[in-house]
């Protein structure tokens, strides 16, 4: 195999690569870090640039007091079942804005789609056009969905938490009310005309 680029390409080419090093600062390479970024449904970014920081982290707080993590393991596993219910939240908006943004195109393209009484075909259309985006949404979902399950019930300390507090908030009464009862011969002739069965 048989190169056919030239010397004064390859050095032309050696010398562009010089110029093309990617962002200098802080801030373009944080820019650049963002353009795979499309829905944040995969990836390790988590929180979207569009989002509320004080809402994701009450989402963060509520979840871990409720399974009030102990050590590192048990915080880390309490914020990715946090961050797997975060991006299943943004799901619903995600479908919305596509929907949105077909309706728009389809109706510049065709001015049939902007009367009212054509709106289930606008949907069907919709949904033809651009059955892969929605597949892909939807199945990113499901993977969210199987991930978080796996992490729910592969924890043994979380059920322990949720039976733990449940015996809490559970009255004590049966120690009470048995540590009373005596045999039947026990009973006195007035206690057993008394003693209800």
């Amino acid at each position: 195999m048989q190169n056919n680029t030239s010397e004064a390409q390859l050095n032309a080419n050696r010398e562009n690569a010089q110029h093309s090093t990617g962002p200098k600062t802080a801030a373009g390479r944080a820019a650049s870090s963002m353009n795979a970024l499309k829905t944040g449904l995969t990836g390790v970014t988590v929180l979207l640039p569009s989002e509320d920081t004080a809402a994701y982290q009450s989402h963060i707080v509520s979840y871990e007091k409720q399974f009030k993590p102990l050590g590192p393991e048990e915080s880390a596993l309490v914020q990715s079942i946090a961050d797997i219910r975060w991006r299943l939240n943004r799901i619903p908006a995600l479908e919305i804005a596509l929907i949105s943004i077909a309706h728009k195109e389809l109706a510049a393209t065709n001015e049939e789609f902007n009367r009212p009484d054509i709106t289930p075909v606008l949907e069907m259309e919709i949904r033809r056009a651009y059955g892969k985006d929605f597949r892909n949404l939807h199945l990113q979902e499901s993977r969210l969905a199987r991930r978080r399950e796996k992490e729910m019930a592969g924890r043994p300390f979380l059920a322990a938490r949720r039976l733990s507090s449940r015996r809490q908030r559970v009255p004590r009464l049966t120690t009470a009310r048995f540590s009373r009862v005596r045999p039947i011969s026990a009973l006195s002739a007035s206690e057993l005309l008394n003693y209800d069965l």
